[in-house]
Order: C-alpha cells, then structure tokens, then sequence
C-alpha cells in the first residue's frame, strides 16, 4: 500500500527538494459559483496527483528492489476518504491501470 500527501491541502507535506509545503486555507467562502470550481479544480489535481504517482511508480528503477517486488501495477486499486474516494472514483474513469476505486 501506497499513500500520496497532496501538497498544500495536507498538514504538511516534504517535496522531492526537501522543501515543506504548509497547508493552504484559501477556499473562496461565500460565493457558491467560487466554490463550486475551486473544488472542481482541487478534483483535477488530486486526479492529476494520482496520475502521476502511477506514472513515477512505474519508471524501472523508480523504487527499490524490494517494494518494486511486491507493487503489481496490472492491479491497482485507488482508496480515498470523503474528497479522497470522489477524487479515486474520478481517477479510475480517467486511467485505464486504475480497476477498482472506493
């Protein structure tokens, strides 16, 4: 089992270059249009973020011997919580390696 920190909307998320990427409050309060397309494209990006984690997953040599040994990306399955499962339903009807999404 793999888990991805989607940086900026986690607590506190360590990027590749080891910078810390703090959380970000900036959902647009008060205005329904706003909101509704600031979730459409925390939605996209989260997609996008599962994307590419598969796709870096995926490089030879990317991880180690022994995780590569036990990852069968022919079988992916994508598991979220609350925005976390719509933004796997959403992943699975875009990536064809995702099988099952919840």
């Amino acid at each position: 089992m793999l888990a991805i920190d989607h940086p900026f909307e986690s607590a506190v998320t360590q990027l590749a270059d080891g910078t810390i990427a703090a959380q970000k409050n900036d959902f647009p309060g008060g205005d329904h249009a706003a909101g509704t397309a600031y979730m459409v494209d925390k939605l996209a990006t989260r997609v996008a973020d599962i994307r590419f984690t598969l796709d870096q997953i995926a490089r030879p040599g990317a991880v180690g011997p022994t995780l590569a040994s036990h990852l069968d990306l022919q079988h992916v399955a994508v598991i979220g919580h609350s925005f976390g499962g719509a933004a796997a339903a959403s992943a699975m009807v875009q990536d064809p390696r995702i099988k099952a999404a919840a």
